[in-house]
């Protein structure tokens, strides 16, 4: 009970008094929005095909299997999923099926924590792999795959930042910590158990090739860690700033509705 206290103090839980927050739009002026569940299933289906097509490139080189090494894809499947859970709740919530009330349940609360991560690591994906990755490989090419993954993930997500209601807590980037420590230790073990990626060589990333070039996996290792951090605070700059437009607009127009209520009365007293 004392470390639940502990976590609900440090803002580190997923509870709160709003759970229809991340089921709703921030825009949407009624309770229930047939415009925002259209949406939400479209961008879960675009998400999905997004993955699939990543799936189809991969076995028409037999490296299915292979290619879930790779942070971009295993990203990409965490956002499908995420996106088709968040396209299920709106389209519940729309025909009340579900009503949470004050309650957090279990779904809603793993669909907070997946969010929550998609987002930051998305933007972390795309960056580091113009910035970094992009041609390392004399086979990059700028193909659909390649925008999918890499740039129209993150770019798609930036949006819906925008739209959706979801709350952000800044010192839930520990939890992007524990999964990117998650997956920088697999590309350890995956490495020095003699692990190849998708072109037979001895690493998941150059810039983590641990047994050849450790100081600079390290170096790129302590990057990324700061590059979530910098994108998680980010993304709590922008829900912040879009919640005090939000409010500054909503406060703007219920006073131009009381004063047009108050014209009325004027022009037409009792």
């Amino acid at each position: 009970m004392r470390k639940i206290l502990v976590f609900q103090n440090l803002k580190l839980s997923f509870e709160t008094d709003n759970p229809k927050k991340f089921l709703k739009s921030q825009w949407q002026k009624e309770d229930k929005s047939t415009t925002f569940v259209i949406y939400r299933i479209l961008i879960a289906i675009f998400f999905i095909f997004s993955y699939t097509n990543g799936l189809v490139v991969s076995a028409t080189g037999n490296q299915i299997l292979l290619s879930f090494i790779y942070l971009t894809r295993l990203n990409m499947l965490a956002t499908a999923i995420t996106c088709t859970i968040g396209a299920y709740y709106a389209v519940s919530f729309y025909f009340e099926k579900i009503n949470p009330q004050n309650r957090m349940t279990l779904g809603i609360k793993f669909y907070w924590f997946m969010y929550n991560n998609i987002v930051p690591f998305s933007c972390a994906v795309s960056l580091v792999y113009w910035i970094l990755l992009y041609g390392t490989d004399k086979d990059d090419t700028i193909n659909l795959n390649n925008v999918l993954m890499h740039m129209t993930n993150s770019l798609v997500l930036l949006i819906d930042l925008i739209i959706v209601h979801h709350e952000h807590r800044i010192l839930h980037f520990v939890y992007l910590l524990v999964c990117g420590t998650g997956y920088l230790a697999f590309t350890l073990i995956y490495t020095f158990l003699g692990g190849v990626n998708t072109k037979g060589q001895n690493y998941v990333y150059s810039v983590l090739d641990w047994k050849e070039n450790p100081k600079k996996a390290v170096i790129v290792t302590f990057g990324v860690y700061f590059l979530l951090i910098v994108l998680h605070m980010i993304v709590c700059g922008i829900a912040k700033l879009k919640q005090m437009v939000h409010d500054c607009i909503l406060v703007t127009s219920k006073n131009e509705s009381e004063l047009q209520v108050v014209h009325v009365n004027i022009m037409n007293p009792v």
